[in-house]
């Protein structure tokens, strides 16, 4: 056992886990939209935050593939924390407000998505995607969902084995759909131009940067100590995933049939 190894074993034994906050990666959020047909940017600071459009198109390079489920009511949200794949075991957590009107969030159960959708099948899949975001090649996080996922799956198809998405600017464009609730937006995709020289250099610096710092979270779940207790952990809000309220006016209906455990991510 080397050095490290004997301190990541005395910090699982000296309970340091329960009372440490898990490293944060934040980042600004940026989705498409429905009902308007623009591209929203979502800053946070200090526990505020802040929304912009930013019109209807984007570019950048993809650097990331992550994902999480959840459904949405009037009076509560169910949704996952962000994972990789679909053979991740992830938690769903619950928010709601309580009868005087304090917004409270708690964990509800775990296991795998497919597990998960059987139990609780409105459950929705989102795309994440860390994205450089041009021109000013900032780290941002895309949400993709809705009829958006049937278009992004086709974009990713596209690449031949030896190609990588990383490797093009991606152009993130917005497209009229009609649906029983009438017209609304959802995301399109097309290859730009081939990152080459300084520009991947760049783009390779960003991979490493957000899979290191989303790897450091992950792993500050994945060493409990062993005095813990096997159930559920208890949710508190700092640490659940930021998640906006659903504004897509179309009805579940309007999904498009897609087996996600097919999905690579």
């Amino acid at each position: 056992m080397n050095n490290q190894q004997r301190v990541d074993e005395l910090a699982g034994k000296s309970g340091e886990v329960s009372i440490k906050q898990a490293p944060k990666y934040i980042v600004p959020a940026v989705r498409l939209h429905g009902n308007k047909g623009v591209f929203q940017r979502t800053d946070y600071a200090d526990g505020v935050s802040n929304t912009i459009d930013i019109g209807n198109s984007i570019e950048g390079v993809m650097l990331k593939v992550r994902r999480s489920f959840g459904s949405f009511t009037k009076d509560e949200q169910f949704f996952t924390n962000e994972h990789n794949s679909w053979r991740d075991k992830v938690i769903l957590f619950r928010r709601h407000k309580t009868s005087d009107g304090i917004a409270k969030t708690q964990t509800v159960d775990e296991g795998t998505t497919k597990e998960l959708k059987e139990k609780y099948p409105a459950l929705r899949m989102r795309q994440l995607i860390y994205f450089l975001l041009y021109p000013g090649k900032e780290v941002v996080k895309l949400t993709i969902k809705g009829k958006g996922l049937g278009d992004l799956f086709d974009y990713w198809q596209s690449f031949d084995n030896d190609e990588h998405m990383f490797q093009f600017v991606t152009k993130v464009g917005v497209k009229e759909e009609e649906g029983q609730m009438g017209t609304y937006y959802a995301t399109s995709f097309e290859r730009g131009e081939a990152v080459e020289g300084k520009d991947f250099d760049e783009v390779a610096e960003s991979i490493d940067e957000v899979s290191s710092r989303v790897e450091a979270s992950e792993s500050f779940y994945a060493k409990p100590s062993k005095e813990e207790d096997a159930g559920l952990p208890v949710a508190e809000d700092d640490d659940v995933p930021v998640i906006e309220e659903e504004d897509d006016p179309r009805p579940v209906s309007d999904d498009p049939e897609i087996n996600v455990n097919d999905i690579p991510f």
